[in-house]
C-alpha cells in the first residue's frame, strides 16, 4: 500500500470516529440504527487495513466488498428517500454530513 492510500484510509477512519463520537453522550440510542452500524464497521474495517498494511488477500478484498456495499446502500437510501424530510438545520449537521455523505463517498472512491 503507498502513503496516497495509507493516509486516505487513515481520514477514512478518523472522519469515522469523528461521525461516531458525535453520537455520545446523549444520542447514544441512535448506534441501533443501520446507518451508524454500517459507518461502525466501515471504521473497524479500514483500521484494520491501516494496522495491517499490506496487500489484501482474496478474502478481504470480499469483505471489503461488501462494506462498500453496505455504506452505499447507507448514501443512496439517506439521500433518495430521507434528505427531503430534513430540514437544512439536520442536513448540515457534522455527523450527518460525516455520516451519510462524507465516508460513504469516500469509500466508494477507495
Amino acid at each position: 500500500m503507498n502513503i496516497k492510500e495509507y493516509l486516505y484510509r487513515w481520514i477514512i477512519v478518523l472522519l469515522g470516529l469523528i461521525g461516531l463520537v458525535a453520537l455520545f453522550p446523549s444520542d447514544f440510542y441512535h448506534f441501533r440504527y443501520y446507518t451508524y452500524l454500517s459507518n461502525f464497521v466501515v471504521m473497524y474495517f479500514y483500521g484494520y487495513l491501516v494496522i495491517n498494511n499490506k496487500p489484501l488477500w482474496n478474502f478481504e478484498l470480499r469483505i471489503m466488498t461488501g462494506v462498500t456495499v453496505a455504506i452505499t446502500l447507507n448514501f443512496v437510501i439517506d439521500n433518495l428517500l430521507l434528505l427531503p424530510q430534513q430540514t437544512t438545520h439536520q442536513i448540515f449537521q457534522i455527523r450527518n454530513l460525516v455520516m451519510h455523505e462524507i465516508v460513504p463517498l469516500m469509500v466508494i472512491l477507495d
